[in-house]
């Protein structure tokens, strides 16, 4: 095992590689307290040190690195240090691999391989100790970078005044109009009622409720599997979508969930008045949703979607004897099949994105037809009269042809109103263009749902 006194006691230099010679202590606010500085980068302050109480384990200081990333671990012993030197030809690398993904670590390499004088360098290094290149670099310094503990390290006491604090704990007061923190007035009492239930895909948990001057208001605590939100953060979360792909993925999205809902006092009905929400991902518990979780005890492991709906008063009640919600979902329109407006008598099969089920579009009249006004001057639009077969509800066509050019002037968009024609089954019309395409492209477009409504007594 080639120690640090070693590497010493050889007199290499290692200048060219980003390993210099220089003070054996840090002195940087970042520098960890008895750390002896075994090499120095020459650039932004960098400098590696061996820590006591921690062998001959060799961390990265970055004084430009930003708050959490001052110190990195970056080798078990200074023998795997010079390993990694040997595998990346500079210590450029090791220094920044702790913000790069893999591809990126890989194309640094490529970027800038060793110069001729590096790599004679590099050649005495191997010969001196007989050592070998670290094989997979990459995967050794995020190995090691996970194993470091800051807690372990002591720094000096402007360290620590460099930190954010932490943030406190707000006062839980729940307001009528104050989304989960804040607001103005009185603060209402809270009425616990712990009922969970399912719900389409989610537990659905109502731990209480709160009554304020101006309303009823209720937290809905939705809980995720932390598995189905991955599974759906692999399929869209890191790619370029098409507009009918990012459609889906909103459809898809287990944090996006369209409902809403409406309270009853005995036979008095309350609709929403609105809401307010927050999300919380395993190892993201920021802002509301972290203080949220704790207070309801709420598993910190699971993902998490949090609702404060509020419902105001027809007549405040002294106190609530009966209380229930109604739960309703709203239909998401997922993208289609794209076509051209066919002849008349044409007909075309439409697909259902989900379900695969077909649906044949027959085509009844196709025309192009025009209105004029004095201050539009002359627009076309496509009017298609169509029947489906089988008849299908949930099923709408939109025009996706490219819009015209702004005019000059012009203060926004225009909306004309047209009848219908006398024919049975379904007819669309297209937008009304100043340079109509020659064949309209629509987009059909389903509706779905994924729930049927659903009623909770509370109370």
């Amino acid at each position: 095992m080639v120690t640090y006194s070693e590497y010493r006691k050889a007199g290499l230099s290692l200048d060219c590689l980003g390993f210099s010679a220089g003070p054996e202590t840090g002195g940087y606010f970042c520098t960890p307290l008895g750390a002896r500085v075994v090499g120095w980068t020459g650039v932004d302050g960098g400098h590696f040190c061996l820590v006591p109480d921690f062998g001959e384990q060799v961390f990265a200081v970055g004084p430009m690195n930003g708050t959490g990333n001052y110190v990195n671990l970056i080798a078990r012993s200074f023998e795997d240090f010079l390993r990694l030197l040997l595998a990346c030809g500079h210590t450029a690398a090791l220094e920044q691999a702790w913000f790069l993904d893999e591809a990126q670590f890989r194309q640094f390499l490529a970027d800038d391989p060793p110069t001729a004088e590096q790599a004679e360098t590099l050649g005495r290094l191997r010969g001196t100790f007989g050592l070998t290149p670290m094989p997979e670099p990459y995967a050794y310094l995020k190995e090691v970078g996970a194993e470091l503990d800051l807690k372990r390290l002591r720094f000096p006491p402007e360290y620590y005044d460099s930190l954010p604090s932490p943030p406190q704990k707000p006062a839980w007061k729940v307001r009528y109009d104050g989304g989960f923190f804040g607001g103005t007035g009185r603060a209402g009492k809270e009425v616990p009622v712990n009922v969970a239930f399912p719900w389409g895909r989610e537990i659905w948990h109502v731990p209480a409720v709160y009554l304020c001057a101006k309303g009823l208001v209720a937290d809905l605590c939705v809980q995720i599997a932390p598995e189905r939100y991955r599974a759906f953060w692999e399929k869209w979360g890191d790619r370029d979508l098409t507009p009918e792909e990012q459609r889906l993925a909103e459809a898809e999205d287990p944090l996006d969930l369209e409902f809403c809902c409406e309270a009853a006092l005995g036979t008095e009905v309350l609709p929403s008045a609105g809401s307010y929400g927050a999300a919380s991902v395993p190892g993201r518990e920021e802002g509301d949703a972290k203080w949220v979780l704790e207070h309801y005890g709420l598993d910190p492991s699971q993902v998490w979607v949090l609702y404060r709906v509020r419902f105001p008063w027809e007549a405040r009640p002294k106190k609530l004897s009966a209380l229930s919600l109604t739960l309703r979902p709203r239909p998401i329109w997922l993208p289609g099949d794209r076509f051209l407006t066919p002849e008349a008598g044409g007909s075309l099969s439409l697909r259902h994105p989900l379900t695969g089920a077909e649906t044949v579009l027959t085509v009844e009249e196709a025309e192009q037809q025009s209105i004029s006004r004095q201050d539009l001057g002359t627009l076309s639009f496509t009017q298609m009269a169509y029947r489906l077969d089988p008849e299908t509800r949930g099923l709408r066509l939109r025009d996706v042809s490219p819009d015209d050019p702004p005019r000059p002037g012009a203060d926004g968009p225009v909306a004309l109103i047209l009848s219908a024609p006398h024919s049975p089954g379904h007819w669309i019309c297209s937008k009304p263009r100043r340079f109509p395409p020659e064949r309209v492209e629509w987009l059909a477009e389903w509706s779905t749902l994924d729930r049927e409504v659903r009623n909770v007594t509370l109370i």
